[in-house]
């Protein structure tokens, strides 16, 4: 093995710990905003390939892994529209409306694709209808 092939072996571990170092930085940083969903770092050896001619060292790679199955603590709160979903599932939300009805339960949203969100911080506005802090409505 040549230096240059001992120093890429050597570097692509210590960029592999700075990556999970990283990771942990970004969990910790944003551990008490909404929907908080952790990270963990997956590593991957990188097998060597050599025969009588070549030798390419080998090496480690770190990426990440986004535990987004991972149910959070529920807490209850002071706004009886603010929800939360216990397990697996999602909110339907969706962006716009047409006109809208006073006598309709949900905004009618033929024309505005459906997202999906676990954040359930939902405030009724001004038409009655329940929209989360992007504005988007539940469906």
């Amino acid at each position: 093995m040549s230096i240059l092939g001992a120093m890429s072996t050597a570097i692509s571990g210590l960029n592999a710990q700075s990556r999970a170092m990283g990771h942990i930085s970004d969990n910790i940083a944003n551990s008490q905003t909404v929907g908080f969903k952790r990270i963990d770092t997956r590593f991957e050896a990188l097998i060597t390939q050599s025969n009588a001619f070549v030798h390419q060292p080998g090496g480690v790679s770190a990426d990440p892994y986004y535990a987004n199955g991972v149910q959070g603590s529920i807490q209850q709160g002071d706004v009886p529209t603010h929800m939360a979903v216990a397990g697996q599932g999602l909110f339907a939300v969706t962006r716009g409306v047409q006109a809208p009805s006073p006598i309709a339960a949900a905004p009618p949203a033929q024309d505005f694709p459906l997202y999906f969100t676990r954040a359930g911080d939902f405030e009724r506005n001004a038409d009655g209808y329940l929209v989360n802090n992007a504005s988007y409505f539940l469906m």
